[in-house]
C-alpha cells in the first residue's frame, strides 16, 4: 500500500504539464524513497468531478479506482496530478479522502504553486490564444481577467491551508526560488523533503509559451476555424497539436518573447498588490509577489506588441495560413473522433507515432489533417524579421 498521497493541485500556468509528464515518463530516480506516479498523464477526470455536484456517479467510480490503484501499489507517496483542483473546494476533497480514501486521509499532502500575477497573464493569453480560447489582443485579455477573482491567491489558498494545515505547502513560481532553479526539480525536492534524487533526462518543455508571431498567426487560424464551425473542444485539440509540433523544432522558427506594456502592467499591479502581499505574508515570508508586481511595471513596453498577423507575414503566405487551415476540416469533420483519439495517442504517449487503430479511411483522415496541421507549422516559422 502507498503510505502517503501527495495531491498536486496546480495552478494553471505554473508547470504543470512538465511535472505531469515527468511524473508520467517516469524521470525520476531516487534509491532511498519510491515514488508510484497516478497511472494516466493527468488525473483531470478525478478533478473535474469535483467541480459540479452532478457528477456524483463518475466521482464514486474514479475515487474508488484511486483507492484500488493505493493499496495495490507499493510506495512511500503517490502522486495525484491535477490543475483542475486549484478550482475544487478543499473540504470536499477532504470529504471525498474520508469516505472513499480512508486509510490516506489523514495524512495526504497538498502542494501548489502560485505564480506571479503579471506573469500567469501572460502565460495564460498564450495558451487561451493556441487552443482557441480567446481572440482578444493581450490588453483586452488582461482587462478580462482583472475584473475576476481567480487570482486574488491569497483567499483561495488559506482555505486550503485551514483545511489540510501542515500538510499543504505553497511554493512560489519564481525561478530564483525554485530548487535547482525549476519546477520539475523542486516538485520532487519537496515530495522528497531532501532527500537526494536525480533526474533521468531534462524534462522536454511541456506546452511551452508561443512566440508574438505564432500568437498573431494562431488568432488568425483559430478564427478561420470558428468562421468554418469547427467545435470548441476540437478547435482546442488542434491547437494543442499544433502547439506541440512547433515545440518540436520547426525549422527557423521566430522566439520573440510576448510582453505586456506598461499600461496594462500598471492596472494589474492596481488590481492585485494588495493581493500580492497578503500572499508574501501568510506564505512565503518576502515580498517576492509584490516585487514580481513592480517589477513587471518596471519593464513594461510603451505601447502593446502588434498582435495582428499581416504584421509579420507576407500576404501570400497569410493565403497559404487560410487554405491550409481550412483544407483540414472536411477531413477532420469526416471522422472527428478519429483524429482526437490519434491526438490524444501521440500526446500521451509523447512521441509524434503510435497512432491508434483505425480503418484505412479513418487513417486517412488522420494523415491529412496531420499534414495541414505540419503545413501550418512550417508556414508560422516563416515570419518576417
Amino acid at each position: 500500500m502507498i503510505k502517503t498521497l501527495v495531491f498536486h493541485i496546480g495552478d494553471p500556468k505554473n508547470g504543470t504539464s512538465s511535472i505531469q509528464r515527468a511524473l508520467f515518463d517516469r524521470t525520476l530516480r531516487c534509491h532511498q524513497v519510491r515514488i508510484a506516479p497516478q497511472q494516466e498523464l493527468n488525473a483531470s477526470g478525478l478533478a473535474n468531478t469535483l467541480l459540479k455536484d452532478d457528477r456524483l456517479e463518475r466521482r464514486r467510480k474514479l475515487f474508488r479506482q484511486k483507492r484500488d490503484w493505493a493499496l495495490r501499489e507499493d510506495a512511500d507517496f503517490g502522486v495525484i496530478s491535477a490543475e483542475f483542483f486549484a478550482r475544487a473546494r478543499p473540504r470536499l476533497l477532504q470529504r471525498c479522502l474520508q469516505q472513499y480514501l480512508p486509510e490516506h486521509a489523514a495524512d495526504a499532502r497538498i502542494l501548489a504553486y502560485a505564480r506571479p500575477h503579471a506573469a500567469w497573464i501572460v502565460s495564460a493569453y498564450s495558451t487561451r490564444v493556441k487552443t482557441g480560447g480567446s481572440l482578444a489582443i493581450l490588453s483586452e485579455f488582461t482587462a478580462q481577467i482583472i475584473q475576476g477573482k481567480f487570482l486574488e491567491y491569497t483567499p483561495r489558498f488559506s482555505r486550503w491551508e485551514r483545511t489540510f494545515g501542515r500538510h499543504f505547502v505553497m511554493r512560489p513560481f519564481v525561478l530564483t526560488e525554485l530548487y535547482q532553479g525549476d519546477v520539475v526539480a523542486d516538485f520532487f525536492h519537496q515530495i522528497l523533503e531532501g532527500v537526494p534524487f536525480s533526474l533521468q533526462e531534462a524534462p522536454t518543455a511541456a506546452n511551452s509559451s508561443l512566440s508574438v508571431e505564432e500568437l498573431a498567426a494562431m488568432r488568425m487560424i483559430q478564427e478561420t476555424w470558428v468562421r468554418l464551425e469547427v467545435p470548441k473542444p476540437l478547435r482546442l485539440a488542434l491547437g494543442g497539436a499544433l502547439g506541440r509540433i512547433l515545440e518540436g523544432g520547426a525549422a527557423g522558427r521566430k522566439r520573440s518573447k510576448l510582453r505586456l506594456d506598461q499600461a496594462s502592467a500598471v492596472a494589474i499591479r492596481n488590481r492585485f498588490l494588495e493581493d500580492a502581499r497578503a500572499l508574501d505574508n501568510v506564505f512565503f515570508g518576502k515580498p517576492l509577489m509584490a516585487a514580481a508586481l513592480d517589477s513587471a511595471v518596471d519593464i513594461g513596453l510603451p505601447e502593446p506588441q502588434p498582435l495582428e498577423a499581416e504584421e509579420y507575414f507576407t500576404a501570400t503566405v497569410l493565403v497559404e495560413m487560410q487554405e491550409a487551415a481550412a483544407a483540414l476540416v472536411p477531413p477532420l469533420l469526416a471522422d472527428p473522433r478519429a483524429w482526437r483519439n490519434d491526438y490524444r495517442k501521440r500526446k500521451a504517449s509523447g512521441t509524434k507515432y503510435g497512432k491508434v487503430a483505425a480503418g484505412i479511411r479513418q487513417k486517412k483522415y488522420i494523415d491529412n489533417v496531420w499534414a495541414q496541421l505540419n503545413r501550418l507549422a512550417g508556414l508560422m516559422s516563416s515570419a518576417q524579421s
